[in-house]
């Protein structure tokens, strides 16, 4: 958890500059990357114990700087009278995501394994960038 924390502040500092110098958008796919490595670098935790470290810190690190990267994107694309708001909703579907996620990982956990569960979820983030780098295009 040390580990996920220091390299979210280091997200958070790092691309927040980034994001401002190169676009919201090039910062939460490269994040959005980073994060799913992260994750399905946790598949290998069962073969090396150290990958943890690894993981946490690509995990964090991406993480933290793509939610930068996006909070900044929904203020720049939202009118100043309804920020508030769609930054509400935004907290709130992350947090929703996390709940059910968590939860849903728990479960599977339980049947194909812990580090399957984290691969699955990692390579899930890294089939879905495509879509959304199409999206964003569009």
């Amino acid at each position: 958890f040390i580990s996920f924390g220091i390299a979210a502040i280091l997200g958070n500092l790092t691309m927040g500059y980034v994001s401002d110098h190169f676009g919201r958008s090039k910062v939460s796919m490269f994040s959005v990357f980073i994060t799913g490595v992260g994750l399905a670098l946790l598949s290998l935790l069962p073969f090396l114990s150290e990958i943890i470290y690894i993981s946490s810190f690509l995990t964090g690190f991406g993480y933290a700087g793509g939610i930068l990267a996006l909070i900044a994107w929904l203020i720049d694309v939202s009118d100043i009278n309804n920020r508030t708001t769609v930054l509400s909703v935004q907290e709130s579907s992350m947090d929703i995501s996390i709940g059910i996620g968590s939860l849903l990982v728990g479960i599977s956990s339980t049947w194909i394994g812990l580090g399957v569960s984290f691969g699955v979820v990692g390579l899930a983030v890294l089939l879905l960038l495509p879509v959304l780098v199409k999206l964003r295009h569009s």
